[in-house]
């Protein structure tokens, strides 16, 4: 009679703990990265301002994960004959936190990414120039996002300032 009792005892314990123990999804939970969270294509109007002038223009950001803590930037290529800009790759951008803001009356995640300079250069028709890209901001919330920064390219006596709003593609 006893072991019967031992025996009832552990299938009781067994069919508890099984009982008991959560095998639902908890892909809910997944923590994303800000990289993670910021990647992806945004289409939008960028405008470039030099000395005043302002050109704007449609333009595709493309924001890559480039671990968990960086992301690089792809800027479009802008401007037509003598003053075009080729398309520019800005990498190893320092990501922020995840901090949640409110809009309107819903609060809603945000992530940024800021640089204090970068430099660089491509070839543009066989030739090489150099650019620098300096104060460089990036916001990301939901699928709005907003980039500025400062570029010096190639021989030009002047920096442009440039100011991207678009929406994720």
């Amino acid at each position: 009679m006893r072991l019967k009792s031992v025996i009832t005892m552990v299938f009781a314990s067994v069919a508890l703990l099984v009982g008991t123990t959560s095998c639902g999804d908890d892909d809910d939970d997944k923590v994303v990265s800000a990289a993670e969270a910021m990647a992806g294509e945004y289409n939008g109007e960028l405008g470039i301002s030099v000395m005043g002038t302002e050109v704007k223009s449609e333009g595709i950001f493309k924001v890559t994960k480039a671990d968990g803590t960086h992301i690089d930037l792809t800027l479009p290529a802008a401007g037509e004959g003598a003053m075009a800009l080729p398309s520019l790759d800005v990498k190893n951008i320092q990501t922020t936190a995840e901090t949640e803001i409110t809009v309107g009356d819903q609060k809603v995640k945000a992530y940024t990414a800021t640089l204090d300079s970068y430099s660089g250069t491509i070839t543009v028709n066989g030739e090489e120039k150099a650019y620098t890209i300096t104060n460089l901001s990036v916001a990301v919330t939901g699928n709005a996002c907003v980039i500025t920064y400062t570029l010096k390219y190639g021989k030009m006596p002047m920096a442009m300032s440039a100011t991207f709003q678009g929406t994720k593609k």
